[in-house]
């Protein structure tokens, strides 16, 4: 999004997720450009007509957006997923204006969250309308007004029609309607049991509302009635469309305002997708348990960042040069032909020293030495690709997101038949790019990636930050 738009092609796109109803399993991909500015995202809200808000008792539209720097979760397929803490306070950072673009605060993929303002009015009203509805059900025995229960108000007016219908004051129905509503008809204790049962209804319904759980994309039921009853009139009596173009939506507006369609899965999800997979790979659970696979499994299927990781890591200071460097759109890379290049002959010269790693002869002493000490330092050789860091901690790069790119494993021939045959991955057009965006699926024939993973897997979880 450039302005007014999202997705509509930059100088170099990438993609945010966006989190809707503040729920972890509603983090959606957008596709935006590096000149859209954070109040561009109002836009999205401003389309999509549903209620993405937490709940009803909160503005229809976001104050400001924020970003989370939650370092993630690394899995062993190359895919960095939200932690749990990723809303939390501490993580979230906001940009010094909302006009400021969002490119140049955060890594392609990272998560953008919307902050919302309780609406102090419509709560205030709702529970004012509860209190109100309690008050009616009080105890006749303790009400100052006795005798108003609306569900005996509604059904004495079912007495006076059916007198009136039948003309007759004595119709059965009606004497018996009429003595079961009757001043304290029933005894105390039985009207003390109901007006409990309907603060537990209340409470409930309450409940149900400020969770979210009942999230309608218009809350103010006076103003539904008013929708509705306009609709009525115009399309049945008067045989008038009440249908806006301007609110209908289309294909052109979701692509306006970069809709994907995907969303990010959460931890858990990854890890029983991965585990599934992998003990079907394997022939079930009773052979994947015969061939050791499922030993010491759930240590394997990924790691949670520390301090100064993943989306934690700073951008560079030159980010608005660096961006331009990699293709960071996952479909696009025709622009970008010497990062192509580069990328391959990378990979080609990693594969071929994984084949040879066995058999390797060092030409001179110093060599020797040099991989001992390293060696001894427990930090292996790692590729700068996924790390600058001395200790080997994982750092975000704009060189990094591009390296698994789809277009560069697709246009040049990077998957494996492995890759194309697994239930993992399941790369067939359309879903090839949808399960990225899901799990962050990484390319198997990349051996760097693996042992890179290796190293940072023994480190441990969260080694300055807390889970």
């Amino acid at each position: 999004m450039a302005s007014d738009t999202t997705g509509s092609g930059g100088v170099n796109d990438f993609e945010i997720y966006i989190r809707f109803n503040e729920d972890q399993d509603k983090d959606y991909a957008f596709h935006i450009d590096s000149d859209t500015t954070f109040e561009d995202l109002q836009n999205i809200f401003k389309t999509l007509p549903i209620s993405l808000r937490p709940s009803v008792f909160y503005d229809t539209k976001p104050a400001k957006f924020g970003y989370s720097t939650s370092p993630g979760y690394l899995t062993a397929n190359g895919g960095l997923l939200y932690n749990y803490n990723a809303d939390q306070p501490r993580f979230t950072k906001y940009p010094k204006s909302q006009l400021d673009k969002v490119s140049d605060y955060v890594w392609p993929e990272q998560l953008i969250l919307p902050s919302w303002n309780f609406n102090h009015f419509h709560n205030l009203n709702v529970i004012l309308l509860l209190l109100a509805w309690l008050y009616t059900d009080l105890p006749d025995f303790i009400s100052p007004t006795p005798g108003i229960c609306l569900t005996n108000v509604i059904f004495k007016l079912l007495a006076f029609l059916i007198i009136s219908f039948t003309e007759d004051d004595n119709h059965p129905w009606a004497k018996n309607i009429l003595k079961e509503t009757a001043l304290n008809n029933t005894g105390k204790p039985g009207q003390i049991i109901f007006f409990v049962f309907h603060v537990l209804k209340c409470l409930m319904i309450y409940s149900v509302m400020y969770f979210g759980i009942a999230n309608p994309y218009e809350a103010n039921y006076l103003v539904l009635f008013g929708r509705r009853m306009k609709n009525f009139v115009y399309s049945s009596l008067l045989s008038i469309s009440t249908t806006n173009a301007s609110q209908e939506l289309s294909a052109e507006k979701l692509l306006k305002i970069g809709w994907t369609g995907t969303r990010k899965v959460c931890i858990d999800d990854y890890i029983d997708f991965y585990r599934n997979h992998i003990i079907a790979e394997h022939g079930g659970v009773v052979k994947a348990h015969t061939k050791g696979i499922l030993k010491d499994l759930n240590s394997r299927f990924g790691v949670l960042l520390g301090e100064g990781e993943g989306f934690e890591t700073p951008l560079p200071k030159n980010h608005r040069e660096e961006l331009l460097k990699y293709p960071l759109n996952l479909l696009a890379t025709k622009n970008f032909p010497g990062v192509v290049k580069d990328t391959v002959e990378f990979l080609e010269k990693d594969q071929v020293s994984e084949e040879n790693e066995e058999t390797v002869n060092a030409e001179t002493k110093k060599e020797v030495e040099d991989e001992a000490k390293i060696k001894a330092s427990k930090v292996e050789p790692l590729s700068p690709l996924f790390t600058d860091s001395a200790e080997g901690l994982f750092k975000m790069s704009y060189k990094f997101y591009s390296f698994y790119n789809i277009s560069f494993l697709y246009n040049n021939d990077l998957f494996s038949n492995d890759d194309y045959k697994s239930e993992l991955y399941r790369f067939n057009g359309i879903d090839a790019v949808r399960n990225f965006r899901k799990y962050g699926s990484f390319v198997t024939k990349a051996s760097s990636w693996k042992k890179y993973f290796d190293f940072r897997n023994s480190l441990g979880d969260c080694r300055k930050n807390d889970k």
